[in-house]
């Protein structure tokens, strides 16, 4: 004679089977779309860092630039390469040798993925303002290191600011006028 077994899954067990993988699959999908949306900002910072450094470098490129002028003219070398003498705003281009005065406006990419304000690139969701300061606030910036002789016309300290969406990233540095 031949037994029967009576053994299988019941109702209840399907359904408790299918609860636990239907809350696995909502935490792994919820986990990606964290993923997916840390990757981005992970990216925006990536951006938002470079056009900070290059906010930098451009003002560190008109400072040589001036430095040069000075030389090729046989200028007094004590004459400082500086332009300003008040904390100010500025947008600065990679393809301008000046300061521009500031504007609160987007920065743009064109077809060879440079970002600028030229008005015929893409509008990008990214804001840079240079900020110059040769006292940094009311205190002389070069006190607290080794060009403790320098005096504000001798050093700036150069913020590069970039903005988009809810997010600000900083950049600061600080430059000398290094043939006093």
């Amino acid at each position: 004679m031949i037994k029967y077994s009576k053994k299988g899954l019941s109702l209840i067990d399907v359904i408790f089977a299918i609860g636990i993988i239907l809350v696995g699959l909502i935490t792994i999908l919820s986990l990606l779309r964290y993923v997916i949306i840390a990757g981005r900002i992970s990216n925006d910072k990536f951006i938002a860092t470079n056009l900070a450094e290059e906010g930098i470098e451009i003002v560190r490129a008109i400072r040589d630039s001036n430095w040069k002028q000075n030389m090729t003219n046989d200028s007094d070398p004590t004459t400082t390469i500086f332009p300003i003498n008040v904390p100010t705003n500025y947008n600065v281009d990679y393809n301008n040798t000046t300061l521009l005065p500031y504007v609160d406006t987007v920065l743009k990419i064109d077809g060879s993925w440079f970002y600028s304000y030229d008005a015929s690139g893409t509008p990008t969701k990214y804001k840079r303002r240079i900020y110059l300061d040769p006292t940094k606030n009311g205190t002389n910036k070069c006190t607290d290191d080794a060009f403790a002789n320098y005096d504000n016309t001798q050093c700036i300290a150069v913020v590069s600011e970039v903005k988009w969406e809810n997010y600000t990233l900083v950049v600061e540095d600080r430059l000398y006028n290094w043939r006093p």
